[in-house]
Parts: C-alpha cells; structure tokens; sequence
C-alpha cells in the first residue's frame, strides 16, 4: 500500500492523544506503532478485508458443501444400518412366533392325550 493511498498525519494524531489526557511517553510509544506499521505495510485497507472475507467466505462455502455431503452420506448409512437391524429383528420375531405355536401344538396334543387317558382309567376303574 503506498503512503498516498494512507492519508495519515501522524504528528496531528500523537498531538491528540496528548490532548485527550495520554501520557507523553504512552502517546508517543502509540505514534511510533502505528508509524512503523505503516512504513513495513503491514496496514489493511478496507478493500484488502473485503477480498479477505470473500475468499473466507468461499473457503467456508466449500466445507459447508463437503459437511453437508458427509451428513448426507452418514444419514444414508444409519438408514440401511436401522434397515437391517429391522429385518434381523422381524427375522428373529418370526423364528419366535413360529417356535411358539410348534410348542402350543404340541402341548395341545399331549393336554388331549392326557385327559384321554384319564377319561380311559375312570371308566375302566370307575
């Protein structure tokens, strides 16, 4: 940046902090800051922070779209992850299901052999 483009009176602005009750020696370690900033150009003009946030902003854009893609991606995964927990878990009900009723039959069966076979002996002894 070159000195023209930072219109700048550096002694008026050591002369106004004096004014505003700064110490000498602050105000002048204050001065001599901002001088030697100015002369290494390390000062920012408003334009260099607008191209600064423009390319922040598209830095930014594109961890955004990449976030958004894992999300994505990670939603996909707990989908067909809960769609197979759920197919397992209808499996194993049905394996249940169909265990139970072999089981029910088969009590039937012997419920109705026992009352058969009782029904036998108290005619027969009876």
């Amino acid at each position: 940046m070159s000195a023209a483009a930072f219109d700048f009176n550096i002694f008026e602005q050591y002369k106004n902090l004096e004014r505003s009750g700064m110490a000498e020696p602050i105000a002048h370690a204050v001065k001599d800051f901002v001088f030697a900033a100015h002369q290494a150009g390390n000062c920012v003009a408003n334009s260099d922070f607008r191209e600064y946030k423009a390319k922040q902003t598209g830095h930014l854009e594109k961890l955004k779209i990449g976030q958004d893609r894992a999300f994505d991606q990670l939603r996909h995964e707990i989908k067909e992850t809960k769609h197979e927990i759920k197919s397992e878990i209808d499996s194993k009900i049905e394996n249940l299901k169909n265990d139970m009723i072999k089981w029910m039959v088969s009590l039937f069966f012997a419920q109705a052999s026992l009352t058969t076979a009782v029904i036998t002996c108290i005619k027969i002894f009876g």
